[in-house]
């Protein structure tokens, strides 16, 4: 299991900005790692680190993938699908697949607060290693690629679980921060960054983030503006977004 943390969790911290959540985050790293094994961080020629898996990292996670996809085909309960996750789970358990899971599992129970839990667990045993490299602030890090894709992955855990333990801004700030990491998905991450800020009672804010895009018509940007404009009372608006989309 991931090791206990030793510093201030996210919870009750103020969080003003993406970066400012990072660094909470990586102050919260655990007192020793388990995924040294597993992913690497080296510094690029342009001053950026990156992560990326090690040959046993590499071996897990195409395992994990292995297990999704004879889930897809025979379900979850299958010998060999449960072998494969069982084998991840027990080597590393702050794989952001296996978090997943985990965090699923809590939630359908309704203890989202252990979800909360479950993902700052992870996110502990991830940033000794990434801290340890050197990375301070978002500015060092690149996480485009690589195992980097799987710390985002990580990041969207965590998020959803702030989501349903209903502390929206906090999810706020770490889909901000997933954005600002790695821009190369919006879809997802502006999505959910729309809704949370109607839901915290800043639909324009909301817009504001969906001014860059006045030219899509794509429907997640649809969608999010009809959302932003019914929060805002706005009807005519937003019936014409949807009726675009």
């Amino acid at each position: 299991m991931p090791s206990e943390t030793n510093a201030t969790p996210l919870t009750n911290i103020r969080i003003t900005s993406p970066e400012t959540t990072f660094e909470t985050i990586l102050s919260r790293a655990s007192k020793s790692s388990g995924i040294a094994a597993f992913i690497q961080v080296s510094k690029d020629d342009s001053g950026k680190y990156s992560l990326a898996l090690t040959t046993e990292g590499e071996s897990l996670d195409q395992l994990y993938k292995q297990a999704s996809r004879i889930a897809d085909e025979k379900g979850m309960d299958d010998r060999d699908v449960l072998e494969r996750l069982t084998e991840v789970e027990t080597k590393w358990p702050s794989h952001p697949g296996v978090v997943e899971n985990a965090i699923n599992e809590l939630i359908e129970a309704s203890n989202a607060a252990s979800a909360v839990e479950r993902c700052e667990q992870a996110l502990a045993d991830w940033c000794v290693t990434i801290s340890g490299a050197g990375v301070k602030n978002t500015s060092d890090l690149s996480a485009t690629s690589g195992a980097g894709n799987l710390f985002i992955q990580l990041l969207a855990n965590y998020e959803f679980a702030l989501e349903r333990a209903s502390r929206l801004e906090e999810a706020l700030s770490v889909a901000q921060l997933s954005r600002l990491l790695d821009p190369s998905d919006p879809e997802n991450v502006l999505s959910s960054i729309i809704s949370l800020y109607v839901r915290i009672g800043d639909p324009m804010a909301a817009l504001r983030q969906l001014e860059p895009l006045t030219e899509s018509l794509a429907p997640y940007v649809l969608y999010g503006r009809a959302l932003a404009y019914y929060a805002l009372s706005q009807q005519e608006n937003a019936l014409f977004a949807v009726q675009t989309a």
